[in-house]
């Protein structure tokens, strides 16, 4: 997920893959709306199961999301079918 490339994106802070767990986060606990994310700034069990040294802004975190929504569907479709490959061929290696 950390090889895609967005347009605006700065690098820094967040991978990611830091937004993305944080999204899945957040929606496994009933929580939906970009702000709800600032519950979470000050918990220190929510970064240290997700492993993240700091919690994104909600503005941030909106930005985020918006421009990962934005990807080219070429590159996850590559990302996706060079992961299958590669299991498929790990798998392959295993049975003979």
């Amino acid at each position: 997920m950390n090889h895609l490339t967005t347009s605006k994106t700065k690098y820094g802070k967040f991978s990611h893959s830091d937004i993305a767990k944080m999204a899945v986060t957040l929606l496994a606990n009933g929580k939906s709306d970009f702000s709800d994310i600032d519950l979470y700034c000050n918990d220190t069990l929510f970064k240290t199961v997700l492993n993240l040294k700091k919690v994104a802004s909600s503005a941030t975190f909106r930005q985020r999301l918006d421009e990962l929504g934005k990807c080219n569907s070429t590159q996850i479709d590559l990302r996706i079918n060079h992961h299958a490959a590669c299991n498929s061929l790990l798998y392959n290696t295993q049975r003979n």
